[in-house]
Formats: C-alpha cells, sequence, structure tokens
C-alpha cells in the first residue's frame, strides 16, 4: 500500500524473546521491524538526498489466534484484498507488492511458507485464487483494526 504495509508472520517463542535497547524493551520480533524501517529509511534518504523519517506511526502487532481458528484467516483475505478495496488495482493479480502471486503461482521462489499457511489458516491453492476475491465482511474488519 502506499502508505502503510502490513505483514502476517507466525511468530515462535524465540521471536517473542524480549530484549532491552537501552531503556527501551523490545521483542526480537518488533526489534527486527524496527531494524527493518531505520535501515530502509537510511537507504530511501541516502539515495534521494533527504533525512527524516519515513514512517509515521510505530508498528503495530496482533495475535491472529481465536477460539474459531477464522481470525488469521480474514487477516490472511484482508492484507490480499487491500489494494483492491482501495482502488489501486482492478485485480488482485495485479498488486505486485503483495504475496498473492505467491500463494497463487505453484513452485516459485517465495518467502512464504505455503505449507505453515495451509496447517494455520487451511490455504488450498486451487481455491486461493476463487476464496480471495470474497470480499471479507467489513463488520470482522472493524472487529480486527
Amino acid at each position: 500500500m502506499p502508505n502503510h504495509f502490513h505483514f502476517l508472520i507466525h511468530a515462535t517463542d524465540n521471536s517473542d524473546r524480549k530484549i532491552s535497547i537501552g531503556n527501551i524493551e523490545l521483542t526480537e520480533l518488533s526489534n527486527g521491524f524496527r531494524l527493518l524501517q531505520s535501515n530502509y529509511a537510511a537507504h530511501f534518504n541516502k539515495k534521494y538526498g533527504r533525512s527524516g523519517s519515513l514512517f509515521r506511526q510505530k508498528t503495530k502487532a496482533k495475535p491472529t489466534t481465536d477460539e474459531h481458528g477464522q481470525y488469521a484467516f480474514i487477516v490472511f483475505q484482508y492484507i490480499h484484498q487491500n489494494p483492491l478495496k482501495a482502488g489501486l488495482v482492478s485485480r488482485l493479480e495485479d498488486w505486485l507488492y503483495s504475496s498473492f502471486q505467491d500463494y497463487l503461482l505453484e513452485g516459485q521462489d517465495s518467502i512464504c511458507d505455503r505449507e505453515l499457511c495451509m496447517q494455520i489458516i487451511g490455504y488450498d491453492r486451487k481455491n486461493f485464487s476463487e476464496e480471495s476475491y470474497r470480499m471479507v465482511d467489513e463488520a470482522l474488519i472493524q472487529k480486527i483494526f
């Protein structure tokens, strides 16, 4: 998205481990995102001769577990549908900055763990495209975000 990004990450106990950076306590995962944003901003600023922050808000993280197992699936769908709902593309396949193609196509290199996604949210490559176009109910999205 032009002004924000989403990641759906399976966190392990190790990624949830607390660390201290100065007087700030973070998890390994949140520190990883802090470093990602900081390093990206430094590179971007150097490349374009600018300075300052690129990101306005602190990174937010929310657990995606629920008693029915649907929360993570809804988030998964929402992330892929976001550019379409925002009017940035007319087809999910056209958004270049999404993992949609990684889940749609078999055999290509990907940072996405399709096997884990299948175990956790029931991802099925055969039905993925059709399911992805079933828009998530706005009331469910409001509960999540």
